[in-house]
């Protein structure tokens, strides 16, 4: 993965932010009414996999979560 900053694209309203880097997006939803979750859904020659990071009070800490994942990925 690419050492640069995740860019983040807010959709429906900003229920959803998005990033993409490579084969990985990071998904931050904020729809359910019970906080922030953040995931990250992955695309490989074997197909998809997705995987929860966790539930946030804020979207920040979310993308923060999501940035030290992708930061940790790319080492």
């Amino acid at each position: 993965m690419s050492t640069e900053p995740l860019a983040w694209n807010e959709q429906f309203a900003g229920q959803l932010v998005t990033a993409k880097s490579g084969n990985a997006t990071y998904y931050i939803d904020r729809g359910h009414g019970l906080g922030v979750t953040a995931y990250v859904g992955v695309r490989d020659p074997r197909g998809s996999r997705g995987f929860s990071l966790g539930s946030f009070r804020t979207i920040e800490e979310a993308k923060q979560k999501c940035e030290q994942h992708y930061a940790d990925a790319a080492m």
